[in-house]
This record gives C-alpha cells, structure tokens and sequence, in this order.
C-alpha cells in the first residue's frame, strides 16, 4: 500500500472530491474520417447552429414578483442575479471552430488505427519516460487559433461555455469488445504566466494535469527546477499523448506583451513545436495587447495556425444587440418597470460602445441609483438621463477608452492604455445605495415652526 505525500494531502484537502470524469459511450460521428477513433466517437455529436444556440444559453431566474421586495433584498437580486449568455454569430462561429479543432486533431492520433500495438504503445507512455509513436505525420497541419479581442467583450466566457459542452474527462474501458483502458482528457486550460517566462507555463501544464488526473507529473518531470526547456517540451508531449489531450488553451497571451521580447518568442516558439510534435491544436486567448507578439513567429509559421485569428469584437449597434438588450433588459428589479424603447436601447450602446460587460454594469448601475434616489415608487424608472449620469459618474476612468470608439480610433496606441477595463466593485456600490437608503430612513425629523405648534395647540 502506498503512503500519500504531504502534497496529496494537500491536494485532498483542497479539492475532497475531484472530479473523475464520465463512462465513454460511443456514438456513430457519421464523417469517414471520424469513424473507427474512439477518441471522437465518444464526443457529443457534432451541433447545428440551432443546437449550439440552445445548449450555450445561459438565464438566471427572473420572478416578476421580486419587484414588490424590499430595496435591500433587491440591491443584492440586482448584484447577483443578473447572470446569462446570449449566443451571438460570434458564439456559434467559436462552437464551430473548435468543434472542428478538437476533431481534427484526433484524426490523425487514432489509437486503433494501427491495431492494437499503438494501444500499447499509447498506455505504456503514461508510465515510461519515453516518446509514444502517435505524432502526426510532418505533413499534417495542425489547426490552431488566437482569439483576441477587448476586455469585456465576453471571450472568455464564451471559450468557458463552449469548453462546458463537452465533457472534460472520459473513462474508456473496452472498444469494439478490445481492451481500451485511457482516461481521455478532453480539453485543458491554462493561464499565461503574469511575466511571460516559459518555464512557469512549463509548471503550470504539470500541475493542471495532476489536478485533473490524480497524477504527480509536477514532481517527476519538473524535479525541483533542474530540468531544461527541451526536456520539459518532451515530457509535455508524453504526458500529453498518454492522456490523449484534445485541445490546450492559453489564457491571457497578453502578458507576453511585459514579457521581454526574446522570452515571448520563445514563449510563441514552444507552443508551437508543443503543437506540431503532439498534435494538439493551441488556442491562445488575450487581448489586442498580445497582438504584436502574436504577429511575430507564433503567426510567422503559418502550417499550425490554419484557423489564424479570431477577432472577438464588440457589438455593433445592429440586430445582434437587439437581442442582447432584450435578453439584459428582462432582469429589472424596479417597482415600475420601464419599457425598453429604441431611445434606451441607443443611450445604453452609446455609454458602453458595445462591450457587454459595460453594458451590463451599467444596467445594474442604474438600477442601483433609482432605487435609492427615488422618494416613492414611481420615481423608481430608467431614463435616459440616468443612463448619462451614471455612466459619467461611475465609468469615469474608462470614458478616455469609449470616447476614443466613438470617434472610430483603431486598437493601436491610444486604446491600448484602456483596453484592460477598469474593475468596477459593485459591492462597494450596493453598500454605499444601503448606507444612503439607511441615512435616509434614520434623518432626524423636522421640527416644527412655532406657528405650526400654536395651530396643532388650537386644534
């Protein structure tokens, strides 16, 4: 019986029940090319744009009747509750891409497709410090994409959304009656490293494996810092292989933008022979910040980057944000519900210029004021020029960033001072609406003049 570590006490103790992933049960994915590869016939299958709209939808519980609540109860409604997903083109475009991306990528790493030596071979690298035989032929394009676009305009939320349609780790035990027995590790993500270095990403790999797969990867192959950048690239493609990763995602490349021109080369280079030695397609995400980096080497090698890069833009004032209004707009907690009319539809893109984390804290932000400076109920409504006040007084630091949309200025320069939108504390905010509502309940009462006293006397 082995002894648990100090580390996997540790790890125990911070995540008691991790998850462990779900059976494999395999379904015909139609495609030639997809036939006969347990690794693609145990996805979801593959979705119609309808399909994609309907599974990446997200609302949050709205009840009319919470509108009758008292204003604290719907100060905190109005902070939490306010939560949804309202799939767009750009949306279904990503589901498409990297539904095709994961699958492509399995193709050509078909366990089965040699019989079952490459079986063998597969489970045996998950314990050997050796390379499996399951790279791609030099020939074969690996995809692979950056999504960049402003804060805020909801791209990581919509890559969380899409990874959620599929299951992230899948159990095979037997396929077609044969021994199979691989815990397929669908999807992985990672976060940039805040300085750029490449052996921090290198870490964070090993110790996002042992995270997910139970595995101590971190303490065999990264050995306390001794080991060189080749050795780790070689061990990340074993590890990787043994767990048949289907696609790995980058988050924040935009800190390679701090990181000194050389180390983010290096950084851009090592993704790609990571990519082109396992077989894996990269997404990488950030912020137009990461596109001078990105339009170096990453993009120079253009065989692993079929898919090039997605700009994730901001709304246009179009049909698209028509159908993200009315979606946001639903969730109002005020006692006289105000309509939402073209004119308040126009106000709220001008304020937020499209970006919908903007726009939805706006929205929260006006609610938040009418409650707490109406005097009755029916001066609890959104109008226009709340909109204006609020957005000028509580988006002040980004209003140098919006002006700069509104006159048609390009990412460069200029908006790369704002473009990491400034975190607004709607808990500050609805304390603050708390303290003026209990300020104004608890004012000391008027005294009444002496003529009033003499005709409350009288009567």
């Amino acid at each position: 019986m082995h002894e648990r570590t100090d580390e996997q006490e540790h790890r125990q103790k911070q995540d008691p029940s991790p998850y462990r992933g779900v059976d494999a049960h395999y379904i015909d994915p139609v495609l030639p090319s997809y036939q006969g590869n347990p690794l693609i016939e145990a996805l979801p299958p593959i979705n119609t744009e309808k399909e994609a709209v309907r599974l990446l939808e997200y609302y949050s519980s709205y009840n009319e009747q919470d509108r009758l609540l008292p204003p604290e109860l719907r100060l905190q409604l109005i902070q939490n509750n306010i939560r949804f997903l309202q799939p767009l083109s750009s949306h279904i475009r990503l589901e498409q891409i990297f539904s095709g991306m994961l699958r492509s990528g399995y193709v050509e790493r078909n366990p089965f497709v040699k019989g079952t030596f490459r079986i063998k071979n597969l489970l045996r690298s998950q314990f050997l410090e050796e390379e499996p035989s399951t790279s791609p032929p030099s020939q074969y394009i690996v995809q692979g994409c950056a999504i960049v676009g402003m804060s805020g305009t909801g791209k990581k939320a919509a890559i969380s959304a899409v990874l959620a349609l599929y299951d992230q780790i899948i159990n095979h035990s037997f396929y077609h009656d044969q021994p199979f027995t691989v815990r397929q590790l669908t999807w992985m993500k990672l976060e940039c490293p805040q300085d750029g270095l490449l052996r921090g990403l290198c870490k964070n790999f090993f110790k996002e494996i042992d995270r997910l797969m139970g595995t101590n990867t971190n303490e065999v192959y990264v050995r306390n810092g001794s080991q060189s950048i080749d050795n780790m690239l070689n061990d990340m493609v074993n590890v990787a292989a043994g767990h048949c990763l289907g696609v790995l995602v980058i988050n924040d490349v935009q800190n390679l933008h701090e990181a000194k021109r050389n180390d983010a080369t290096r950084m851009l280079n090592f993704l790609v022979r990571f990519s082109n030695r396992a077989g894996i397609p990269v997404i990488l995400v950030g912020t137009p910040k990461a596109l001078p980096a990105l339009g170096g080497e990453l993009f120079h090698a253009r065989r692993t980057s079929e898919q090039g890069t997605f700009l994730w833009d901001r709304m246009q004032e179009d049909e698209e944000w028509n159908i993200f209004t009315d979606a946001l707009w639903r969730y109002q907690y005020l006692r006289q519900f105000t309509p939402l009319s073209n004119e308040l539809r126009h106000v709220l893109y001008d304020e937020s210029q499209g970006i919908a984390d903007l726009a939805i804290k706006l929205y929260k932000l006006a609610q938040i004021e009418a409650i707490t400076c109406a005097r009755t109920d029916k001066e609890e409504v959104i109008t226009k020029e709340l909109l204006h006040s609020v957005a000028q007084d509580r988006l002040c630091l980004v209003q140098p960033f919006l002006n700069a949309l509104r006159v048609g200025e390009k990412v460069p320069e200029e908006l790369r001072e704002y473009e990491d939108i400034a975190h607004i504390n709607l808990e500050e905010v609805e304390q603050e609406a708390k303290n003026k509502l209990y300020n104004t309940r608890n004012e000391a009462p008027t005294l009444p003049s002496a003529d009033e006293e003499k005709t409350n006397e009288q009567k």
